[in-house]
């Protein structure tokens, strides 16, 4: 029944597919596309086991597809994996991926695209802890580098880093913006010979950011209000852990570096004090 299984996601959302051959106990992989994107879900005696999609894979693919409004699936029966990414009953995966595409509907009303500008606020109400991971993306909020700049600087997710900021809005640190037409972003701050035009640089990547020396000024004295003299030691500590030196030090890095030095604080309020600190300097600086 299943042989030459082709057809249109408009037509057949991903979870009919995946329980009509689940339910029949196929082996086989369904290619499923949509414009440039492409996943493949592999099924086995009745599970989905493997889910693969660019630099994505397990259950978060799952996800991923059903939100595609439009594409096509193909099944091709026999084809075999040896990886397993997926293994909890179909059921529950479908369950939590459509959890999901809900949440990803809700972000989507608020930041429509990658284009968007996220900027600190003014002021914040209330005192607001911040995740380690939500310390990455707040070292490039200065009002200028959109979603997709952060999301290439960090080489990480979109929609990983998309949902950071969106967790940052509902806590009334970060508000976003529709970008003006504008240059493209540089990650990088200018030279002072530019008389002539530079030529091109080997490496593919963007430029490095160096933060400037008032960073260091202070995140030792914000640190020292806890940690005491020990502070510029424990810096430098993450400096060096961080295989860079505080004259090359990337803005890339400096949330893992005021995360290491926050993991120094074994007191909660000062830590959460140290937090907030850093964060109003880097509003501040933005």
């Amino acid at each position: 029944m299943a042989e030459g299984l082709t057809g249109s996601l408009a037509q057949w959302p991903l979870p009919d597919i995946l329980n009509l051959l689940c339910s029949s106990r196929q082996v086989g992989r369904i290619e499923l596309t949509d414009g440039p994107h492409r996943a493949d879900v592999y099924i086995r005696e009745g599970a989905v086991v493997h889910a693969t999609s660019g630099t994505q894979s397990g259950e978060p693919v799952i996800a991923t597809v059903m939100t595609w409004a439009k594409g096509t699936f193909s099944f091709e029966p026999r084809v075999p994996t040896s990886q397993v990414t997926v293994i909890r009953p179909l059921a529950d995966v479908l369950q939590d991926a459509a959890a999901e595409v809900t949440e990803r509907a809700k972000i989507r009303d608020t930041i429509a695209s990658a284009h968007i500008v996220p900027r600190l606020v003014a002021t914040i109400a209330n005192a607001v802890t911040i995740q380690p991971a939500d310390w990455s993306v707040l070292a490039f909020c200065d009002g200028r580098a959109s979603i997709g700049d952060v999301t290439d600087a960090l080489h990480e997710d979109e929609w990983d880093v998309t949902r950071r900021f969106y967790r940052l809005s509902t806590s009334g640190l970060v508000e976003f913006e529709e970008p003006l037409a504008r240059p493209v972003l540089q990650f990088a701050p200018p030279t002072a010979q530019q008389s002539a035009p530079a030529a091109p640089a080997a490496s593919a990547g963007p430029p490095k950011v160096i933060v400037s020396p008032q960073f260091f000024k202070e995140l030792t004295a914000h640190a020292a209000q806890a940690l005491g003299p020990l502070a510029p030691v424990i810096v430098d500590d993450g400096v060096d852990l961080l295989k860079s030196t505080r004259e090359s030090f990337a803005k890339e890095k400096a949330s893992q570096l005021v995360e290491f030095v926050a993991g120094e604080i074994a007191d909660d309020a000062q830590r959460v004090k140290f937090q907030q600190a850093m964060l109003q300097w880097l509003r501040s600086a933005a």
